[in-house]
This record gives C-alpha cells, structure tokens and sequence, in this order.
C-alpha cells in the first residue's frame, strides 16, 4: 500500500503556514510541515511506502499535481489542511479524484477538527482526523489495509450508507517521547529560511496542549488544555540528529515554551554541556519567564522569543481571556531586551471589545513596550474557537467562505462600530508608527545588523499589508 503525504499548493490563496493551529500567510516565510513528517516516520516503520510532498515550497501547478498522483499512484492521500485554505485543499483532493476516483482522501488539521460533518459534505473527502493525526494515521491506514474497516479507529469521523459517523476521540498523546522524530530526510530542509535572518531552519516540538483559555485560539482544540512536555534528552537527541543534515537554526515550537521553568533551564545546561552551538527562538507568555530564565536561553543560544500581547488595552484582553496584564508585558519584554535576546510582539486589531480608541491603544502600546520587532494582525474567529462560537451565536458571521477568513485581510463578521476599513487601517498604521521613529532609529544606527533584519522585517510587513484589499 502506497501512502501520499501531501502539503497542498496554494491556488486562489496564495502560500500559507500550516502546522498545528498556526495558519498564517507563509510568504515569503515557509515552515516546514512537520506533523506530516511525524506521520511519515511512522507509516514508513510500518513498512508502508511513503512520499512526503510539500507542494507549497515547491510551487505546484495543478499539472504538477496530477502527474505526481498519477506517477505515485497512492492507495491513500493524507492532506494538511487549514480553514483559510480549505477550498484550496479541496481543490486538491479533487484533483486526486479525477485521477483515481479510488484514492482514499483524508484530511486533518484543525478546521476539520472543528467541523468534520461540514468538511465531509464534501464528496471529495472520504475521512476526516480530528485532533492530533499522527497515531491515528497510523491506526486508520493499518484498518484501511487489513480491511477491518474504521469502526475501531479512534479519533476520526467518515462517511458510512450515507450517514456520517464520529467515532470516539482519541485521547491525546500522554508520551511525547513516544512519537520518532520527524523524516526530514524527505523534506527539502534547505528551502525553509531562518525568518528575518535566512538560512535553512527547522522545527522541534517540544510540548503540546495548552491550559490557557485565550477566545481566539484554536490550540485546546487541536491539542487539549494539558500541557504535556517531552524529555529534555529526547530534544537533544533530535538535535544532534538535525546537525548531522547541516542545520543549526532550531524553532522550539510550543503553545508556551517557558510554561515550565525546569524544563527551561535543563535544556538550556544540556545545550551548553554537549557543546550543541544552535541558534534558537521560540514562542512565550509575559507571565511564565523571568531573569534567570532568560539569561540562560541567552546563554544557550537563543536570540528571538516571540510574545502573544494581542491588545494594548486591558478591558479587550480581558474579554478575550488572555490572562495577562499590560504592565507585566512592558516589564517583561524590557527584561528580556537587556538580556541581548531580540523579542518579536504580536497583536490583533478587532478582538471582542475593540472600539476605534482601543485600535489606538494598541498602536501606542506597541511602541511603549519596545520589542525588537512587532507585527499586526486581523482577528479571524477561526471555527473551534470560543470567538467563532460567540459571534456565530450572535449572529454577527458574514460569510462561511473559509477563504476569507485571513488574518491579512478579513472581512467575515461584524465589529459593533468599526468597519473593516478601520481594521485595516490602523494595521497599517500600526507597523509605519512602530518603525518609522526616531526612537527606533537611532536604537538601531548602533546595531547594524538588526537595523537591517528590522528593515527587512518592516519590508515584509509592507508587503503583506499591502495584499489587503
């Protein structure tokens, strides 16, 4: 039995990050689709024949698509999916239809998680995994291949005598270091480039699930509200193994790398123990790093920690139950800058609560908490999420055409007094106050090597603004 792996092109939607909730605009920042390569270890130590594609990075046509199904001719094709690049996706699967009508479609990702009846009303997809997929995949490929059918298969939802069928949910991975490592051999590491750096990067997971209850966030769904960790030893056993292909640029990706302190800090003496010397980021909360933290991340070659701020004003991060306070942000992010590791603060314009003053807010706190880099997004209420529940409930959805929902442009529901207009303004706004001051100027004429990744990190943010209609 033949299984393809696939990482659809983009068609309408242009490139797109797809791995765990993360579905933001890729280009011209790619990740590198590592549950996929998580699955294939898996199906491959089965015995299975695999081929993992990532048709993004490689800018498949749709004739590059048909000859790859019709050259490999797969018995399955599992297919990495988003809610913004559905209908994309789906156009994929089609393709794969037309090919072999035979082909068994499986999609997973977290907007099938959140509505695998709806994506299976869809005659192209024949089976849906709802939440983690990797052992799933493997149960649900030895079923299709003993013909004991999918009734035992925990975790995936099918259609059966024209009735749709949602077995039970499999409970999620309690032994991280239970899963392999990732086949990266079957990836093209080297076109994955460090972001505002370049050079060839990578991914480590190094923790799932996640306990806390922000609205707008797709992660409990996807993985659970349990932070589970791996062991120190099996990430450094990974790494060693990422040297061997010639990469030393690592993202540490984690809902909350820092949610525990040992954690932290134990990986941070291995790193310096075994002589690793790998450059590292990672993603954190305002409230779970402190000093010690901190310096020894620097210590052990972290530059860059990425920081989820969403709002500079209280009342909308309280609705959207992100937990955090702003002054703990402002203390946080100066603590870290002083340390030398570079910080990147994210937020979201039209959040629950948002008002044109509050849009204001935000632009101001931006610049008042001074991270290295800053970058501006519109809410999506992403299906699963407690944002999408409400304004569905509310009755203020515009549309269910996935494609739309797009943190770079969206237009999907109703903001009580603001318009889309407003939104996407003051994003714009948002990144030309941040950089273009004489405070962050001359910060920068002292650091030439970040004034440049700063330059090219505003360049970027112009661009992608600038797609927005």
């Amino acid at each position: 039995m033949k299984i393809l792996l696939l990482n659809p092109p983009p068609y309408k939607q242009g490139a797109f990050v797809k791995e765990g909730r993360c579905q933001s605009r890729a280009d011209p920042e790619f990740w590198p689709p590592i549950t996929l390569a998580i699955i294939a270890s898996i199906l491959r130590n089965e015995g299975y024949k695999i081929k993992l594609v990532d048709a993004t990075i490689d800018n498949y046509t749709e004739n590059d698509l048909i000859d790859l199904y019709k050259n490999f001719s797969p018995d399955i094709t599992i297919f990495n999916s988003t809610t913004t690049t559905f209908f994309d996706d789906l156009h994929a699967a089609e393709l794969a239809k037309k090919v072999n009508e035979n082909v068994v479609t499986v999609f997973y990702g977290t907007h099938s998680t959140a509505l695998p009846k709806e994506s299976l009303d869809n005659d192209t997809i024949d089976i849906v995994i709802r939440a983690e997929p990797e052992i799933t995949s493997r149960d649900l490929v030895k079923s299709i291949d003993s013909k004991r059918g999918l009734a035992e298969v925990k975790g995936i939802s099918y259609k059966k005598d024209g009735k749709i069928i949602n077995n039970p949910d499999r409970p999620p991975v309690e032994d991280l270091d239970s899963l392999p490592f990732p086949a990266r051999d079957l990836l093209k590491n080297e076109k994955y480039k460090v972001p505002m750096r370049g050079g060839a990067f990578t991914i480590i997971r190094t923790s799932r699930g996640c306990p806390f209850k922000c609205t707008f966030c797709t992660s409990r769904l996807y993985y659970g509200d349990k932070w589970r960790t791996r062991s120190v030893n099996s990430v450094i056993e990974e790494i060693k193994e990422i040297k061997k292909l010639g990469i030393d640029n690592i993202f540490f990706n984690s809902d909350t790398f820092t949610f525990r302190k040992s954690f932290v800090l134990d990986l941070c003496k291995k790193l310096n123990d075994e002589n690793l010397n790998i450059k590292w980021f990672c993603n954190s909360r305002v409230d779970t790093i402190d000093m010690e933290m901190a310096k020894e991340m620097k210590n052990a070659g972290c530059w860059l920690i990425a920081f989820g701020i969403e709002s500079g004003n209280q009342e909308v991060l309280n609705r959207t139950k992100k937990g955090i306070k702003l002054e703990k942000a402002i203390e946080t992010i100066s603590m870290v800058n002083k340390t030398g590791i570079e910080t990147i603060a994210y937020f979201i314009f039209g959040l629950p609560g948002e008002t044109k003053e509050t849009l204001k807010d935000t632009i101001k706190f931006a610049k008042k908490c001074d991270p290295t880099y800053a970058r501006f997004f519109t809410a999506v209420p992403f299906p699963g999420t407690e944002f999408y529940e409400e304004k569905l409930k509310e009755g203020k959805i515009k549309t269910l055409d996935w494609s739309k929902y797009d943190q770079a442009d969206c237009d999907v529901f109703v903001i009580d007094g603001l318009s889309s207009e407003d939104i996407v303004k003051a994003e714009k706004s948002a990144f030309i106050s941040f950089y273009i001051r004489p405070k962050y100027i001359i910060r920068l004429l002292g650091n030439p090597k970040r004034a440049i990744r700063s330059a090219n990190s505003f360049f970027k943010q112009w661009v992608f603004s600038r797609r927005q209609k």
